[in-house]
């Protein structure tokens, strides 16, 4: 233990001791120290030792002061058992108040404060003494020193702490009996799984349950938990066989019946009383008043200004006869619907009795046989539903790999990015000696890396990577995996699967979403991630849990792997996370009151858990280049690098002539932004940190590109413009949770339209050749096949030198490619620097003329292409490129 003698000292190896310095000085002018000194000190242990003297003691590493004042902690801050825990490991206050900072020698879990209210609601069930009220009544004072309030407030607090106790304790019970049950009749029968009862299938359930349930919810929660049992029950006959998860729940829910009838009555009888004593003064009141005028009538000295309507007597009188017999009425049915309840779980229980015997008496019986009052509605439960999310992902990925496989294998339809990242792959196969290195340093490794597989079959079957077939398999296979995770957040917002599944498909079968699905290109990779963290943003605001933010991180890590607009986006993503901490009222719960420290420290730690991955991937990748080309920053400013190929793209302009022309790119990607802002805009919630955050989403993509346009750093393609809808749609399953029920069948019909309005609008700029020049023009050259035939049949057997920044078509469709020297190779500069002592014959290089002039033999010999060189003549001429033999 920590504190080892009761003068509260602290072991020579504590981790306070050890980090003695600034982090001791705050903390111990914080609460933690009060805490421990006032509060902690204050627990009688000793009153509590009667818990464990039966046998499953609690750990004893762990002070039962320790356990208590994490139930007060909770019920302070308002935590869930999850939060709390989540707060102990990782708020060295915490661990101070319950003197747990040797936490490598403590074991206080998720199990911890179960256990402990398990034993104390076992007790109170016992003997009638709830242990944990009179501790709770034994510290009034110390309690008042801390708090600083009265103690009368004070009581209400310690009756909360002893009543969520117990209140916890009863509903841990009914999950496990009512879990233990449903698991029992699934493992008999699947098709007896309804929806309503499917999550007690999963074990997350129980944390969901448990764990993540605050004070205020819990006498919801065990109502909810209660009447799903007796619904449940209610839909399974009379058994044959004894089943003790059965019993127990039988017997759970008529001991929960009657505690919360017995409650109830209480509550009633006094509420009634009160309400009735009220009315029967008032009463007596007139009849004084009456009686009074009826003697001055008598004596003839009636007051003029006294006016008493006898009617209203009247009226008071009959109203107070109707409120009697409305509670007489009241108590007879709840007397009548109690006793109806009683009947039906002793029926129930009977029947086990009965089973329980004829088992004992040796009678047959079958013990997988159960009868259903009325079968269970065929709702597909979650085991189904995942069944049902990788059948879509599967038929997706067929589409997209048979279209894809279509396209470049029989149609032969090539995109020249989309080949240079097969290219990459290819290198690291088949250029000698294999390796990694070989991918280049230029674009984001991810969509070669993943190819590298499909390479060695190419050396089977070259048209996997020549045809582009690789590429399509990668880019299909994410694709599909974006339908899932879209539909999977549906699911997890309670959207119906009909209509999940049809703005899903909505969105896979766009024409611009389906046709980069199926072109290897690398923004369906991009397209995935995104939705990875929009999704998991969202359910991060919606849900609040921890873990949302971690797969945010990964998420963000592989976008950068895959493509640079990860910088903005996960600066917009870092905005949306400071706005929902800062204006999410949901998220006050983890801060302390009247902290401003502790909310930016909230701050710090969300940004240091969600962008760790992040910051890894990027050092990693600057490292690489370094150790590599010895210039860190080698993918930024290289002659092959975005910026240097760009030079010959770049679009000239005003400012508002350059915005013109993205705002005509963006705009088939805009309609379901537009339609979510219209909506939020009648709704009077468009000022609302949630629309803003997908605003700061959506809007700094579309800047980044429009920077980059300016600076002449990007050729503008349509491509780059159409996040906004991967965006969008990943965000829609939070915005449909938000909407009120009146408004889903109209808002739903919208969304449905703009979905489609924007299929058309990117049917129409595929077709466009000013809009699409990329789709339509910037394809692998049928040159690159002719100057690999001439290659094959005329000179298969020399040793030719070029550079694959412009000739990796050539590269990839070569036989032998050993006798290539390319720019992956080793001795790559060498061969430049001096060709015929390297054993170079042959030398193939581009028209130097726009980006050919990147070509690194182009720009060691500047005046090859045009004049030749003494060392070398010219062998042949294709369009766009020269081969020449060298001759001495």
């Amino acid at each position: 233990m920590p504190f080892t003698n009761k003068l509260n000292q602290l072991d020579f190896d504590n981790y306070i001791l050890k980090n003695f310095g600034q982090s001791l000085e705050f903390m111990l002018g914080s609460w933690d120290k009060r805490f421990s000194e006032i509060i902690l000190s204050s627990i009688n242990e000793d009153r509590f030792v009667v818990l464990f003297n039966e046998g499953q003691d609690l750990d004893t590493n762990i002070p039962i002061s320790s356990v208590v004042g994490a139930l007060i902690l909770k019920e302070v801050f308002n935590l869930t058992d999850d939060e709390f825990l989540r707060f102990l490991i990782s708020d060295l206050r915490f661990q101070y108040a319950l003197q747990l900072t040797n936490l490598d020698k403590q074991s206080f879990n998720e199990q911890t404060l179960s256990q402990f209210r398990k034993k104390v609601y076992a007790y109170s069930i016992k003997t009638g003494r709830n242990l944990l009220f009179e501790e709770m009544e034994s510290m009034v004072m110390a309690m008042v020193d801390f708090l600083s309030i009265q103690p009368d407030l004070y009581r209400g607090k310690s009756v909360n702490v002893a009543l969520n106790c117990r209140l916890m304790s009863q509903l841990e019970v009914i999950h496990n009996c009512m879990s233990d049950l449903v698991k029992r009749i699934y493992n008999i029968d699947e098709t007896f799984a309804s929806n309503i009862f499917s999550h007690y299938l999963s074990n997350e359930d129980y944390i969901l349950t448990i764990n993540h349930l605050k004070s205020g919810n819990i006498k919801i929660s065990l109502q909810q938990i209660c009447n799903e049992a007796n619904s449940f029950l209610e839909q399974i006959s009379e058994r044959r066989v004894e089943d003790p998860e059965f019993n127990q729940l039988c017997c759970m829910m008529t001991e929960q019946l009657e505690r919360m009838n017995d409650e109830k009555t209480a509550d009633e009888i006094n509420a009634n009383n009160s309400h009735r004593q009220n009315k029967l003064v008032h009463i007596t009141k007139f009849s004084q008043e009456i009686k009074s005028i009826k003697k001055d009538n008598k004596s003839n000295k009636v007051l003029s200004s006294r006016k008493i309507d006898i009617n209203a007597v009247t009226a008071k009188s009959n109203e107070i006869n109707n409120i009697e017999n409305r509670i007489a009425d009241n108590n007879t049915a709840r007397f009548g619907q109690q006793k109806k309840n009683n009947l039906y779980y002793q029926d129930r229980i009977e029947v086990i009795n009965k089973n329980s015997k004829k088992k004992q008496s040796g009678l047959e019986y079958n013990s997988n046989s159960l009868k259903i009052v009325k079968p269970f509605q065929k709702i597909k439960n979650r085991n189904n539903n995942k069944k049902f999310f990788w059948l879509i992902i599967g038929i997706v990925f067929l589409l997209e790999a048979a279209y894809g496989i279509y396209l470049g294998y029989g149609m032969g339809v090539l995109l020249n990015d989309s080949f240079s990242r097969t290219a990459n792959a290819f290198y690291v196969v088949f250029i000698k000696p294999q390796r990694y290195a070989s991918i280049g340093l230029v674009w984001n490794p991810l969509p070669s890396t993943v190819q590298i597989p499909f390479m060695y079959l190419a050396e089977l079957w070259r048209p996997i990577a020549s045809k582009g077939i690789s590429g399509t398999i990668t880019t299909a296979f994410f694709a599909a995996l974006s339908a899932g995770m879209i539909l999977k957040t549906f699911h997890k917002f309670k959207v119906p699967n009909g209509y999940a599944l049809l703005v899903t498909l909505l969105y896979t079968l766009n024409p611009f979403i389906f046709f980069y699905g199926a072109n290897g290109m690398s923004e369906t990779i991009s397209y995935f991630f995104i939705i990875y963290s929009v999704c998991s943003i969202t359910q991060w605001i919606k849900f609040g849990m921890s873990k949302y933010m971690i797969h945010l991180g990964f998420a963000l890590a592989g976008l950068f792997l895959t493509r640079y607009e990860a910088i903005p986006f996960a600066t917009a993503i870092a905005i949306c996370s400071v706005l929902n901490i800062l204006f999410n009222p949901d998220e006050k719960q983890y801060i302390l009151k009247n902290n401003k420290k502790e909310r930016y420290y909230y701050i710090e730690g969300t940004l240091i858990l969600t962008f760790l991955p992040l910051v890894y991937i990027i050092l990693l990748w600057i490292l690489f280049n370094f150790v590599i080309s010895g210039n860190p920053l080698y993918f930024l400013n290289s002659v092959y690098s975005n910026v240097s190929q760009s030079y010959f793209a770049s679009i000239n302009g005003s400012y508002f002539e350059v915005l013109i022309y993205v705002l005509k790119r963006a705009l088939p990607f805009l309609p379901l932004f537009i339609t979510i802002m219209g909506m939020r805009l009648i709704q009077k919630k468009i000022i609302k940190y949630d629309f803003i955050s997908l605003a700061i989403l959506v809007i700094i993509m579309l800047a980044f590109h429009y920077l980059m346009l300016i600076k002449g750093n990007s050729y503008g393609w349509l491509r780059f413009f159409s996040y906004s809808l991967p965006i969008c749609i990943a965000w829609l399953p939070y915005e449909i949770s938000e909407w009120k029920s009146k408004e889903l069948k109209f808002n739903k019909i919208i969304i449905v339209s703009c979905l489609i309005i924007s299929s058309l609008l990117c049917f129409n700029a595929l077709k466009d050749k000013d809009l699409a020049k990329e789709e339509l023009f910037a394809r692998l050259a049928n040159e690159s096949y002719i100057i690999a035939d001439y290659i094959n049949n005329e000179i298969p057997d020399e040793k030719i030198l070029m550079d694959v920044f412009t000739l990796s078509g050539v590269m990839l469709n070569v036989n032998n490619i050993e006798n290539l020297v390319v720019s992956s190779s080793q001795n790559f500069y060498e061969s430049i620097n001096d060709p015929l002592h390297n054993g170079i014959q042959y030398i193939l290089i581009p028209d130097p003329s726009g980006a050919g002039s990147l070509d690194a033999i182009n720009m060691y010999y500047k005046n090859l292409y045009e004049n030749g060189e003494e060392w070398c003549v010219e062998e042949e001429s294709f369009e766009g490129f020269k081969l020449f033999r060298v001759i001495n």
